[in-house]
């Protein structure tokens, strides 16, 4: 049949796939094989050889693949009608190059999510554009207002996004506007005045808002007259009460400052909880830094210990002594500018002694902790290593407190240990959060000597009666 040139097979329920041959016919314009059972792809461009083909239908069938390319040989080609087919992909932006298409419909098939093809707008011949169901997302491009003859519009049942554009407006000749089951938003203002040629309009199921009171003043007498039915679904539409959407809220300033400070409110909370932030940790730091220069010896004004100051001990002298250790022995000390301290001297014969020294020296340079007596000072050479500490320890610890008294004194020395003890116990605990502080030690210490010496004075005006 090399000189067919009109085929139409239409509703006959033919099933099974279409004989490549009849895509490579130099003389067929016409191709209808609507409403049948038929299946298969549409061969490639390699085998779809069509040059004068004006009317290509094959819808309500099973075809599937992709769009075929070949089509794009088709330079005549006027109908492109494939709906309700089983095609994938996205629509082919190609379909902007068959400049003298009149009609396309390509509804109801399974393609992937995708735009509208801008390059569409090249076709300025074009009347009925059906993309209904084509899972299509994004904004509808503004460059359809270029489709001057477009008279048949049918975008429902996709995904698109964004107002509806006022370039519609520019179409002059659209009579059939369905837009229902999108995610459009915006109003209808802006693009129905205009639009007098309409016969038609569906915009249910978006989410359009404002003002229709406006609808009793447009010379369309489509969107005039329009009913609920087209409009539902649309829950930010306001006005038209013969429609029976709710009355619109008057907005006033007051509304206005209400509707702005619902967004400035949290930034500015939020920009004065970081600011309050930054000051409290520039004060903290500075607060922490004077408590540690306050608690610490000024080392620029205070002078350095020397082997000949740490002799205010009287030499070392027994009398002086405070305790002793494994390590070394406390005297007490008073140095040239008045003050009292403790110092430990450490045995020079011992190494684990010397290590022991070493270790302080590193660990209390570094350490801040309330537990912890701050060390004043060291003097450390070849043939002596001591510490200075600060009088507190002076003052509580009594010499009376730790040489061997009486025996009257020590009968009663047992009532003393215990706290102290005790004492010793609570700040060697093994959670940090049960161990006393230091200034409550100093306070325990103080109260457990006052009552020594209260006792010891009683004890020595008896004796003396």
């Amino acid at each position: 049949m090399p000189i067919l040139q009109h085929l139409n097979l239409q509703a006959n329920n033919l099933t099974g796939a279409v004989p490549p041959a009849i895509f490579n016919m130099s003389k067929l314009s016409t191709i209808s094989l609507i409403s049948n059972g038929l299946t298969g792809p549409i061969p490639g461009n390699t085998s779809f050889s069509l040059p004068v083909l004006r009317w290509f239908a094959i819808s309500k069938n099973n075809f599937f693949g992709q769009i075929p390319l070949g089509l794009t040989a088709c330079p005549y080609l006027q109908v492109i009608a494939m709906p309700y087919n089983l095609f994938e992909g996205v629509l082919p932006p190609w379909l902007g190059r068959l400049t003298n298409l009149d009609a396309i419909s390509l509804g109801g098939n399974n393609f992937d999510a995708g735009p509208i093809p801008t390059k569409l707008s090249n076709l300025t011949m074009l009347t009925v554009l059906d993309l209904t169901t084509c899972n299509l997302t994004g904004n509808i491009p503004t460059d359809i207002g270029h489709l001057g003859q477009l008279s048949w519009l049918h975008l429902a049942m996709n995904q698109l996004t964004g107002p509806i554009p006022a370039s519609l407006g520019n179409l002059s000749s659209l009579a059939i506007l369905l837009l229902k089951g999108n995610l459009l938003d915006g109003s209808l203002l802006s693009t129905v005045d205009s639009m007098n040629s309409l016969t038609a309009v569906d915009v249910t199921k978006n989410n359009l808002h404002g003002d229709l009171n406006f609808l009793s003043t447009v010379s369309n007498c489509v969107f005039a007259n329009i009913t609920l039915q087209y409009l539902v679904g649309n829950s930010g539409l306001c006005g038209a009460a013969r429609l029976g959407f709710p009355p619109c809220q008057t907005t006033s300033p007051n509304r206005n400052n209400g509707h702005m400070l619902k967004y400035l409110l949290p930034t500015i909370i939020i920009v004065v909880g970081v600011v309050a932030c930054c000051l409290y940790v520039m004060i903290r730091k500075k607060a922490n830094h004077q408590n540690t220069s306050a608690g610490k010896p000024d080392l620029i004004s205070h002078q350095l210990l020397s082997y000949h100051e740490l002799r205010a001990t009287d030499d070392f002298s027994d009398d002086n002594m405070l305790g002793f250790g494994s390590f070394g022995k406390v005297f007490r000390g008073q140095l040239s500018n008045g003050m009292v301290v403790a110092i430990k001297v450490i045995h020079q014969h011992l190494e684990h002694a010397m290590r022991s020294f070493d270790t302080k020296c590193h660990v209390l340079r570094m350490a801040r902790h309330r537990n912890l007596i701050k060390i004043l000072n060291t003097c450390s050479n070849l043939d002596f290593k001591a510490l200075a500490f600060p009088a507190e320890l002076v003052h509580v610890v009594d010499c009376q407190l730790l040489q061997n008294g009486s025996s009257s004194s020590s009968s009663n020395m047992h009532g003393f240990l215990v706290p102290v003890f005790e004492l010793g116990l609570l700040c060697s605990a093994h959670s940090p959060e049960q161990r006393m502080a230091m200034s409550d030690v100093v306070v325990t210490l103080k109260k457990i000597r006052k009552d020594y010496v209260k006792l010891m004075a009683t004890t020595v005006s008896v004796v003396q009666q």
